[in-house]
């Protein structure tokens, strides 16, 4: 290889990385394009009472911001959500780690939380119902049944099964006590999964939110919908719901971008 090759050739791989970022970039937001443009065709060439055309739901969507019904629903159950998914978020990285080094622990616990992971969350619905009212006390409780299981198994296994045995042992012959192997191999050997169990968890209670909210039928969106749906407004429905994925794919980019940060020292 000559010696003025070499620069252009390293030219010639950056930009073939940077081409390879661009497509990968650009796939998202293509694949949306292409989704929103059938679902517009098919609205419209089908006629269909349940799809309507994607431009007649995002008019009917500003009509609904502008007579102020999206707003105070959206704050009413963001503010909820964020409650739910924080409590659960806490008690599950607290309960998953103590499962994960104490046997004796995840003997007691494990039986519970796997029996409420497989019981779907709205069927705890009337439970909650019956001991709260038709309160915000309810639909939090919706919420955080909703992810808080899942989590705490997920927590579990990716403090038990993440770190190298052998970078524990390691760590033990040298003195380090407990704490000192769980936050310096640990917790950053299992940070992708955790991060992971976080973007799941807020699917999870974002789906608990409208669950919770149209089985009670009073707040935010999830009452909306479930106002609009009885009238076989399927437009509104629409609308309600295209504000629901504009939110989970806002608050997925948000936990991926602390994801990169965190873990960034991985790649």
């Amino acid at each position: 290889m000559s010696v003025e090759s070499l620069p252009a050739r390293l030219a010639s791989a950056r930009g073939s990385r940077l081409l390879r970022r661009l497509r990968l970039s650009a796939a998202g937001p293509v694949s949306l394009l292409v989704g929103v443009g059938l679902w517009e065709l098919v609205g419209r060439a089908f006629g269909l009472i349940w799809l309507p055309p994607f431009s007649e739901v995002v008019a009917k969507l500003v009509e609904l911001v502008q007579a102020g019904l999206i707003q105070v629903s959206l704050v009413d159950s963001l503010k909820a959500m964020a409650v739910g998914y924080a409590v659960s978020a806490v008690v599950a990285l607290a309960l998953g780690a103590l499962m994960a080094w104490f046997p004796l622990v995840d003997r007691a616990l494990g039986v519970y939380v796997y029996a409420f992971f497989v019981l779907p969350s709205i069927a705890l619905a009337p439970v909650f119902l019956a001991l709260f009212g038709a309160s915000n006390t309810t639909r939090l409780a919706v919420i955080i049944s909703s992810c808080v299981f899942i989590m705490i198994q997920n927590f579990r296994t990716a403090f038990q099964h993440s770190a190298d045995d052998e970078l524990v042992q390691m760590a033990r012959a040298y003195g380090a006590r407990r704490r000192e192997v769980a936050r310096f191999v640990v917790f950053p050997a299992a940070a992708p999964m955790v991060f992971a169990t976080l973007r799941l968890g807020v699917g999870r209670a974002l789906k608990g939110m409208i669950n919770g909210e149209q089985f009670i039928a009073v707040f935010g969106l999830g009452g909306l919908v479930q106002r609009y749906g009885s009238q076989f407004d399927s437009v509104s429905v629409f609308a309600i719901l295209l504000v629901v994925v504009v939110i989970a794919l806002t608050l997925d980019w948000l936990v991926r971008l602390a994801d990169r940060r965190v873990t960034r020292w991985m790649e």
